[in-house]
């Protein structure tokens, strides 16, 4: 009986623990999500850089070939490819400055669907544990086991219903074991 109940608790007891520690890697998961994203969006913000230093470069380059031609670099056609080179290069930094931040949001939920997961394990664990102990312990007490018994013979069935050993001494005379019919029967004969 004590041999059961110690296997009924360790198992109770590696439920829980199992629970803990998905709940452990659920979290770490999520920290390597949230580093995922960080290292994603320090690029994303490497290439926006990138971008502007490209798009720094090329206004400066057509404004030395617009000195270097003796051309107004403020005015006309050189003006607009000024303009267009500007446009196209904050274009390409907003994309990647939004990209940065949808990734770092992304790596964000996917942290917290992690996190929730490894809450939702450890309370499991946390269940299965009790459930384990009650269903032991309803087996036990099913049984007879420890403190199943009453002083007077009786016990439990596990349904709720007391059961007693007690048999009731009878003052009736013993029988012969003839059946004999009652008396009141041998007036119709």
């Amino acid at each position: 009986e004590y041999v059961a109940m110690a296997g009924i608790a360790v198992s109770a007891y590696g439920q829980y623990q199992s629970g803990k520690f998905q709940r452990d890697m659920y979290n770490e998961q999520a920290k390597q999500v949230e580093m995922q994203a960080k290292q994603k969006s320090i690029e994303y913000e490497q290439q926006a850089v990138n971008v502007l230093d490209d798009t720094l470069r090329s206004v400066a380059s057509i404004n030395a070939s617009a000195g270097s031609a003796n051309l107004d670099p403020f005015s006309g056609s050189i003006a607009n490819l000024t303009t267009y080179a500007l446009a196209s290069g904050y274009s390409d930094f907003t994309t990647l400055s939004r990209s940065q931040q949808i990734n770092q949001d992304m790596g964000s939920y996917q942290a917290g669907i992690y996190r929730a997961s490894g809450k939702m394990a450890y309370q499991t664990g946390i269940y299965n544990a009790i459930g384990t102990l009650s269903m032991g312990a309803m087996q036990s007490q099913s049984i007879g086991g420890p403190g199943g018994g009453t002083p007077g013979g009786g016990g439990t069935t596990g349904g709720g219903m007391t059961t007693s050993s007690y048999t009731p001494t009878s003052t009736a005379p013993k029988s012969s074991g003839a059946v004999s019919a009652p008396t009141y029967y041998s007036s119709y004969s």
